[in-house]
């Protein structure tokens, strides 16, 4: 990979031909699957057909405190710092641009590349009848008070992503990370949401990393975004309502300076036949086989996205304890799974970090590093899914997920595909 290089990555088969509208990119400092580096180091995109956006957090392994925890809002659909160097907002760092979307794939474009490790993932939206929109709003700053998000369809599938950053290419004044990642559903009737919702201080202050996991539930109290700052919940976003062409985010929870911090978007439409659930669930406390089948989900799917934790409780913050520190990004389709996770050790005086990627639908160590939370995907159900536990915990994980289903048998081809192309590695 060179600076300028344009590389696709496709599936002819599973798309038959036709062109995805929408991607997930999940970029890492890493050259090949199943590896280990110090350092957090990860990026999450996503890209429409005209817009993109991402967010990159880096955490430097093993310095003092006082050095080395950044995150940045970049409006590319990738971008990778190095984590073992100060401050991000200088020259030398791999940004990942997207082309254009082509038949059965996406063109993207390296960019102002630094000699290093990279590994790519993607997974792609598309059909005839799937609608997809990348875009951005400002929280109101105003406790109970909504902002109108207008992607202009009705959305059943929502992710959102969110820094304590001012700006698109800002990084945090006090140079700390905050960020979170979201995930939606609405069937019509029925509105679910949860998130994961990350901190931790400039180095490794007494009392870090901070981690807080909404619970999914459907009462109101569930959250799409909770901003934390220390060992604080400043306020939280919660997805009120949804129409045929917008859906209005109310600020809860105490709000403080919410309007500061942008969040982006990827809203979808699906086809008027395919559900999506948003929901958490527990690992097993004993290796086994779970067969997870949760309230609401009624359907068969062909897509489920999840935020691992070692977190053993929701609604509530951990703070500066091992449940913080260790949380991840996995995607499952049938015939391929992928997970990213990283490791920042609590209540450390220096900070040891490190990022893991890996082949299958759970790697997530605990927050040393050590093995803990390992399982493979079977498959999809008929309404649910199993996953293969093979390392678990005598106490249970929340990992929130949301499920895409599949059209049903019949219907006409293309009209909603999901895919995980083969990953694309770079030694540089």
């Amino acid at each position: 990979m060179t600076n300028g290089l344009k590389f696709t990555m496709k599936n002819a088969t599973k798309f038959g031909g036709a062109t995805p509208k929408a991607a997930w990119i999940i970029l890492t400092e890493h050259t090949t699957d199943e590896s280990t580096k110090d350092n957090v180091n990860v990026s999450f995109g996503i890209c429409d057909a005209s817009s993109e956006a991402c967010i990159w957090w880096g955490s430097r392994h093993n310095v003092t405190e006082g050095d080395g925890a950044r995150i940045l809002m970049n409006t590319e659909c990738g971008a990778i710092y190095q984590a073992d160097q100060g401050t991000p907002n200088r020259d030398g760092w791999l940004q990942l641009d997207a082309d254009g979307f082509i038949a059965d794939g996406i063109t993207l474009i390296a960019n102002n590349t630094f000699d290093g490790d990279y590994f790519i993932t993607v997974v792609l939206f598309g059909g005839a009848d799937l609608s997809a929109k990348v875009g951005t709003f400002d929280p109101h700053d105003d406790e109970d008070s909504a902002t109108t998000v207008t992607p202009g369809f009705e959305t059943n599938a929502l992710i959102t992503l969110q820094t304590g950053t001012t700006g698109s290419t800002a990084t945090n004044s006090n140079n700390d990370y905050r960020g979170n990642i979201g995930i939606f559903s609405w069937n019509g009737t029925t509105r679910r949401q949860s998130c994961i919702s990350f901190s931790q201080d400039e180095g490794h202050a007494d009392g870090n990393p901070y981690l807080s996991v909404s619970g999914g539930l459907t009462d109101g109290s569930a959250r799409i975004s909770r901003y934390i700052d220390g060992t604080s919940a400043l306020y939280s976003l919660e997805v009120t309502s949804v129409t045929s062409t917008t859906f209005l985010v109310t600020t809860r929870d105490a709000a403080s300076s919410g309007t500061s911090h942008p969040v982006y978007y990827l809203a979808l439409k699906l086809p008027s036949d395919v559900k999506a659930w948003v929901g958490v669930v527990d690992t097993p406390t004993t290796i086994k086989s779970e067969s997870y089948t949760p309230t609401g989900l009624d359907f068969k799917g062909q897509f489920l996205f999840q935020l691992p934790t070692i977190s053993d409780s929701v609604d509530d913050l951990k703070a500066g304890v091992a449940e913080a520190g260790s949380i991840g990004i996995g995607v499952n389709t049938v015939g391929s799974e992928h997970c990213v996770s990283w490791q920042i050790e609590d209540d450390e005086g220096t900070t040891d970090t490190q990022t893991i990627t890996e082949n299958t639908s759970i790697e997530l160590p605990d927050d040393a590093g050590l093995d803990f939370i390992t399982a493979s995907f079977t498959g999809f159900d008929a309404q649910g899914w199993t996953q293969d536990f093979t390392d678990t915990d005598g106490t249970a994980r929340k990992i929130p997920s949301l499920v895409i289903g599949e059209v049903p048998a019949g219907a006409a081809t293309n009209r909603l595909n999901l895919i995980h192309p083969p990953q694309y590695a770079s030694e540089l």
